[in-house]
């Protein structure tokens, strides 16, 4: 039997598109463990997205001080 394979980055997946809804609510740590994690293996696999979560946190953190 063969191990899942590691997800490399550019690696797409079909729900990958809902995942990406969740990183508003990932920048404001409003998920719970499973949905944090599928937002954590999407930012690891794909840059794009990992840019998005970046620029929504700092946006969430200037929010936050003001």
């Amino acid at each position: 039997m063969n191990a899942p394979a590691t997800p490399r980055p550019g690696d797409r997946r079909p729900d990958d598109a809902a995942t990406r809804e969740l990183l508003g609510a990932w920048a404001l740590d409003a998920l719970d463990d499973a949905e944090r994690a599928r937002v954590d293996d999407l930012i690891a696999r794909d840059p794009e997205a990992a840019r998005e979560a970046r620029s929504l946190r700092e946006t969430a953190a200037v929010l936050g001080e003001a």
